[in-house]
């Protein structure tokens, strides 16, 4: 498939906004914008199978051994999907996430031990049990899109091709905005419209869970010939 550079979204959104003078680094900065929040809105969205940005896998894994109470974060984590300890035989166990608000949260903090469970506090994650010893840990967790450069304009978009389109209509909304240009309304909505769409088809990568055969339940019926619902109850009216 042929792709698009960040050079040819530039043109783009100097056509959509129709200032032709704008420079360069000025649209890569609001490219860049536009590419946050097309990272917020696939990081937001609740779904079994993700997408990569071509210019890097947005979903990265890191190991990392440590006798700590705490372990710092990655600095681009923007969500984690899973913290893993190593266990002795080779193979990895995911760890439950708590917080202050469950019940078990207070008794773990006070023992030492294996790590079952871990807390997400600010920039630091906190294993529960605190452990005695050196534990291997396998971090899964989300980042965004990586940024544009304006030294390096032929680079790919990154993007999926058919979203390529709501990045150069945020950025072109954003450069409007700051021109205060009367024509921003129709991008503005041309732009909600992409944002919805994208939405969809982010929460509807999986097509194939929904094809699945499921059983269904049916009214049956009890030995004096009268319709029984699911939970046994004779359905009749008086």
């Amino acid at each position: 498939m042929q792709t698009n550079t960040v050079q040819t979204l530039i043109e783009y959104v100097k056509d959509l906004s129709g200032q032709s003078n704008v420079s360069d680094a000025k649209v890569v900065r609001w490219l860049n914008a536009a590419t946050d929040r097309y990272s917020a809105i696939e990081l937001e969205i609740a779904r079994k199978f993700g997408f990569d940005s071509r210019n890097q896998t947005d979903v990265n894994r890191v190991t990392v051994t440590s006798s700590d109470g705490t372990l710092d974060i990655e600095d681009e984590l923007l969500t984690i999907l899973e913290l893993e300890r190593l266990n002795t035989d080779g193979t990895y166990r995911k760890l439950t996430p708590l917080d202050r608000r469950d019940s078990q949260y207070e008794a773990l903090k006070n023992q030492t031990g294996t790590p079952t469970h871990y807390d997400l506090d600010g920039q630091l994650i906190r294993p529960l049990p605190a452990p005695t010893g050196n534990v291997s840990y396998r971090l899964t967790y989300g980042r965004a899109h990586p940024r544009y450069a304006t030294d390096n304009l032929t680079q790919s978009t990154g993007v999926l091709p058919v979203h390529e389109e709501f990045i150069a209509f945020y950025a072109a909304d954003r450069i409007m905005l700051a021109m205060s240009d009367s024509a921003r309304t129709a991008v503005r909505n041309e732009l909600t419209v992409m944002e919805d769409n994208i939405r969809t088809l982010l929460s509807n990568r999986d097509q194939a869970t929904g094809k699945r055969l499921k059983p269904r339940t049916k009214a049956g019926s009890n030995r004096f010939g009268k319709e029984v619902d699911n939970s046994g109850f004779t359905n009749q009216t008086n």
